[in-house]
């Protein structure tokens, strides 16, 4: 027989219900780690606390506590003040021509291709002459006629005035070849005319450049018909660039012919004429065109090449530079400073806040106005950091 199972004693029970091999209650390790969050938190927050105590001190608690160094600049005040802007120009040939033929015809041959050079009065394209080659011919044949029908008809009259002299011709056959021989005459003046215009004709049938320059862009090929005044080749005039820029109505009313202005292109600084003012507006951008020469010594500069030209006038305006940083944001459009007024030991002030107008930015500069006396020391930076009130030992860079 199998003998009975023996009998398991309970496990001891400890204070809490729990076993000694149980593992401690979910509930009281949360307990646990939150207690460690919020007292870590709290320690975070009593160290900003002292740390920005100083930035938001009343004007009671600033007033004793420690100087701090600042940056100060003085306020010197100026009746002008020169303001630069700049306008984006593009570069383009003092010329540019589309060419193209007087006359239609058979484009025969072109004798220049995108990117050629060609001088003034160079041969770059031809159309089919044939057929003007053949009216010349017929219209020379016509001229000769006629000038052998007028030779015969000056005999003629030459004979008619000899009888006229004796007798045995009436005034009427004289008259009559004289008018014979001034109508033919002016028939072969007419075939003389016929045959200019053919050489003429055969000589609009080479296309010749009108000016020096590069061929930007060609537009046929050999065989085609072309129209009469149809563009054949686009041509610019390199030797003399041109910058045009459009500027506002107000800077143009400023601007003089033969004034130099500042030009920066591409990596270059170079100094330019004022050519032309535009009379009228841009239909679009609402500008006013402005042209400039641009100097020889440019140098790798092409047509559509884009230059920012820069213009400075002194406006009539009374107030002071500081540093970008010296400002902070105000209300109702302005800004606020912070000037050290002289006040305990040698070389520290009181803290006390300006309002100031923003009239012109420049870079890291701004030029205001506002209520400062020349001389003044404004803090330039760290305003952040500082309150009104506060005692600052003062340092000018």
């Amino acid at each position: 027989m199998n003998a009975p199972p023996k009998a398991t004693s309970a496990p001891e029970q400890t204070g809490d219900g729990s076993t000694p091999f149980s593992p401690a209650p979910t509930r009281g390790r949360k307990l646990i780690r939150w207690g460690v969050v919020l007292g870590t938190g709290l320690a975070a927050l009593a160290l900003l606390g002292t740390t920005d105590s100083l930035w938001s001190l009343p004007p009671e608690e600033a007033s004793r506590s420690v100087p701090v160094w600042v940056h100060t600049v003085r306020v010197e005040w100026e009746e002008f003040y020169d303001s630069q802007e700049s306008y984006l120009g593009r570069v383009e040939a003092s010329r540019r021509s589309e060419v193209g033929f007087e006359l239609g015809g058979q484009l025969l041959e072109v004798l220049a291709d995108e990117g050629d050079t060609v001088t003034q009065g160079q041969v770059i394209a031809r159309l089919d002459t044939d057929r003007l080659k053949a009216r010349k011919k017929e219209i020379a044949a016509l001229r000769d006629q006629r000038l052998a029908r007028v030779e015969l008809a000056r005999i003629s009259l030459e004979r008619e005035k000899n009888l006229l002299g004796s007798g045995a011709t009436s005034v009427q056959r004289f008259d009559e070849a004289t008018y014979e021989l001034k109508r033919l005459e002016a028939s072969h003046a007419e075939a003389e005319a016929q045959l200019d215009r053919i050489v003429v004709d055969i000589e609009k049938s080479q296309l010749r450049a009108p000016f020096s320059g590069i061929i930007s862009r060609r537009m046929a090929d050999e065989g085609r018909v072309l129209e009469a005044g149809l563009p054949l080749f686009e041509l610019l005039e390199m030797g003399r660039l041109e910058l045009r820029a459009g500027v506002s109505p107000e800077m143009a009313a400023n601007v003089r012919v033969g004034q130099m202005l500042e030009i920066r292109l591409r990596d270059q600084n170079l100094s330019a004429p004022v050519q032309r003012v535009l009379p009228d507006r841009d239909s679009t951008t609402r500008t006013v065109d402005i042209i400039c020469a641009l100097p020889p010594e440019a140098q790798g500069i092409r047509d559509g090449d884009l230059a920012r030209i820069a213009f400075t006038q002194s406006i009539a305006a009374r107030g002071f530079w500081l540093p970008r940083t010296a400002l902070t944001q105000g209300t109702r459009g302005l800004w606020s400073v912070l000037i050290a007024t002289r006040e305990g030991a040698p070389g520290e002030g009181r803290l006390e806040r300006r309002m100031v107008e923003l009239i012109h930015e420049e870079g890291q500069r701004v030029f205001v106005r506002g209520p400062l006396e020349p001389g003044q020391e404004v803090v330039a930076e760290g305003l952040h950091q500082l309150v009104p009130g506060q005692l600052a030992r003062l340092k000018q860079p």
